[in-house]
């Protein structure tokens, strides 16, 4: 290379240097902020909250004392409803934001579903759900989103919360449980242990195997998804084996505008239509649990999910601190 090239070609690696370390120091100061937070609870004492499933949504009404601050609101006694979501971090509405008057600790690019940027601002808080208080939990600013907003809810209860105990959703009941230790619980008498890693912002992420298909989709266990299985394009090679299968397959093209509960994705800033194709799945396996005909959505979307959908058959339980997920049933509800 002549020096006339090198020295241009050294300014800009030094600049490309600098732009990769910045980005380096957001992702770790976003990472930090994730796993930021406690818990002040006692030991062995099982807490239990109630919630409405609304469209395949998990939903918690709060009351306004959950919240730090709490006597700032204008309304005392007022209630708020909240997304209980293990597939998002945590968020506040912009209105609550301000009615709690929270320090705002920084700014994170946050990307949504479908590949879109947006510098969101974080906020730190306190909330207390029944007899135990979440401490210093970094939640951020909720964007506008149709879905959200015609269901009036005022945030997401997500998963950089719920990592500093251990969970359990009981769909039938309709009641979540949480509690230090996942001992505390009662499991179910088919349970079916599933090991999950977590990403940055604390998610669980699980390994699926559909129709046997040798390359794994990697999908994130979300409350807060109304579908079953929600797959990105990338696996067309999937789609068209369940196609080829052809077992109580009807593969359609449809909008997502249009049809019933697939709707659009709390996952995104935009209220954006998506053609998508839809079929079931001859056979889903996770670990050593096996089930049949699973609905399975493909659309142009970066993340891979397990929703309630199918997630609603089952007790749920998430031990946070060992990485571990339980899907399982009651005898009363097993298969004879």
């Amino acid at each position: 290379m002549s020096k006339k090239l090198l020295i241009p070609f050294l300014v800009l690696l030094f600049f490309v240097f600098i732009l990769f370390l910045r980005k380096q120091n957001e992702l770790y100061r976003l990472h930090q902020s994730m796993r930021q937070g406690k818990i002040t609870q006692r030991q062995g004492v099982i807490d239990s909250i109630d919630f409405l499933f609304k469209k395949n949504y998990i939903i918690l009404k709060l009351i306004d004392t959950c919240f730090s601050k709490a006597t700032s609101l204008s309304k005392p006694n007022s209630y708020y409803y909240f997304i209980f979501d293990t597939g998002s971090p945590t968020y506040f509405s912009k209105s609550l934001i301000t009615k709690l008057g929270l320090e705002q600790i920084s700014n994170f690019t946050i990307q949504d579903d479908r590949g879109a940027k947006r510098n969101l601002p974080f906020y730190i808080t306190n909330i207390a759900l029944q007899n135990s208080d979440f401490q210093d939990i970094v939640v951020g600013e909720m964007s506008q989103n149709i879905t959200l907003d015609s269901m009036l809810i005022s945030g997401i209860i997500g998963a950089n919360l719920m990592q500093h105990c251990a969970w359990q959703i009981d769909y039938k009941q309709q009641k979540i449980y949480f509690a230090n230790k996942v001992e505390a619980f009662s499991m179910p008498t088919e349970n079916y242990p599933i090991p999950f890693i977590r990403n940055i912002f604390r998610i669980p992420c699980i390994y699926l195997m559909l129709n046997q298909f040798p390359r794994r989709p990697v999908a994130l266990l979300s409350t807060g998804s109304p579908q079953a299985i929600s797959l990105n394009y990338i696996f067309k090679s999937l789609h068209r084996s369940m196609k080829y299968l052809g077992r109580e397959v009807d593969t359609v093209l449809v909008n997502v505008a249009h049809q019933g509960n697939i709707l659009p994705s709390i996952y995104e800033f935009a209220n954006t239509n998506d053609t998508l194709i839809v079929g079931k799945a001859r056979e889903l396996a996770i670990s050593d649990l096996t089930a049949n005909g699973v609905p399975t959505i493909f659309q142009s979307t970066l993340q891979n999910r397990l929703g309630n959908e199918f997630l609603k058959f089952y007790i749920l339980t998430i031990d946070w601190q060992n990485r571990k997920l339980w899907l399982g049933k009651k005898k009363s509800e097993m298969s004879p």
